[in-house]
């Protein structure tokens, strides 16, 4: 396992705000399956689901964690390119 922060702020300036992986991979051209995709938002999904127990409301959680895997996948290639 690597950690692709260190690896990144190392090797480039970047005009961000935060060097979070979703800000970097979006800065890349990354693209969520969802628009409201972030940290606060998941949190919303799980709180919905265990409430409601909504398929489609665990389908937005599973999209989101498998966008971030995907997402990390994109800016390693992208390291390995540049």
């Amino acid at each position: 396992m690597v950690d692709l922060l260190p690896i990144t702020t190392s090797s480039y300036i970047l005009p961000l705000y935060f060097y979070s992986i979703k800000d970097i991979a979006k800065h890349f051209g990354f693209k969520w399956q969802h628009e409201k995709a972030d940290g606060a938002q998941s949190t919303f999904w799980y709180e919905q689901w265990l409430e409601k127990c909504d398929r489609t409301v665990l389908q937005d959680i599973i999209n989101y964690n498998e966008d971030d895997v995907r997402a990390t996948e994109f800016l390693h290639r992208w390291l390995k390119e540049h």
